[in-house]
C-alpha cells in the first residue's frame, strides 16, 4: 500500500513544475484560414445572397404584388368582356336596321 501511495505522490509532484501550454505564433490566423471554405462558385454566392431574410421577404412581396396585379387585370378584362357580350346580346335581340332610321328627316325632325 505504501508503494502505491509513494507512486501516486511521485506522479502528483511531477505536475508541480508544469506550465500552461501555449499556441504558436499565427495559430489563430492559420485556424481561421482552414475553417473558411476554399472557393465558392457563383451559384453558391447567389444562393447565399438570395437566402438572406431581407432579400427573401422583398422577393416574396414582389411575387405577391405581381399576382395581385394579374388577378385585377384578369377581372377587369372579364368585366369588359361581359359588357361587350351584353351589348352584343342586346343588339341581336333588338335589331335596328338602317331603313327605320331613314324614316326621320334630319332637317325638320319630323317623320316622313
Amino acid at each position: 500500500m505504501k508503494h502505491n501511495e509513494h507512486e501516486i505522490e511521485k506522479v502528483l509532484n511531477s505536475l508541480d513544475g508544469a506550465s500552461r501550454a501555449g499556441t504558436g505564433d499565427y495559430f489563430f490566423t492559420r485556424l481561421q484560414a482552414r475553417l473558411q471554405p476554399k472557393g465558392s462558385n457563383a451559384w453558391e454566392r447567389a444562393i447565399g445572397w438570395i437566402a438572406r431574410p431581407s432579400v427573401a421577404i422583398v422577393g416574396l412581396l414582389l411575387i405577391l404584388l405581381m399576382n395581385g396585379a394579374i388577378v385585377l387585370r384578369q377581372l377587369k378584362q372579364e368585366k369588359s368582356l361581359a359588357e361587350q357580350s351584353s351589348v352584343q346580346a342586346f343588339a341581336e335581340e333588338y335589331p335596328v336596321q338602317a331603313e327605320s332610321l331613314a324614316i326621320y328627316s334630319i332637317d325638320d325632325k319630323t317623320a316622313l
